[in-house]
């Protein structure tokens, strides 16, 4: 911000954040001519947290499916929710939400 307000000279800002002043100078037009298009984009934030908890979603069903996968390769029966916690602890449905919880175990009888 010291660059953009020209209160100082590039070389001793530069000089001051251990940088090289062509280097400074760069980010300063790179900002100048791209700053305001990245600082516009007011649904980005939202957009992300809606993505992080699709994702989140997801890895829920994927971890469901994995213990399903090793109960059926142990042989085990995968209706029996204790043995499923009991055989795989890391992928206990604890961590995730209720409705999450939910549509894990909606996914999984659809699939029996």
């Amino acid at each position: 911000m010291e660059i953009l307000s020209r209160t100082k000279a590039v070389g001793q800002i530069a000089r001051s954040y251990g940088v090289h002043p062509v280097t400074l100078t760069h980010w300063k037009r790179e900002f100048i001519e791209k700053g305001p298009e990245i600082f516009s984009q007011q649904t980005t934030v939202h957009e992300c947290e809606k993505r992080i908890e699709e994702l989140e979603r997801l890895i829920g069903h994927k971890e469901v499916e994995i213990a399903l996968v090793k109960n059926f390769l142990a042989g085990r029966s995968p209706l029996d929710p204790g043995r499923l916690q009991a055989s795989c602890p890391s992928t206990s449905l604890g961590g995730l939400r209720s409705k999450e919880k939910a549509d894990a175990k909606a996914d999984v009888s659809d699939r029996e």
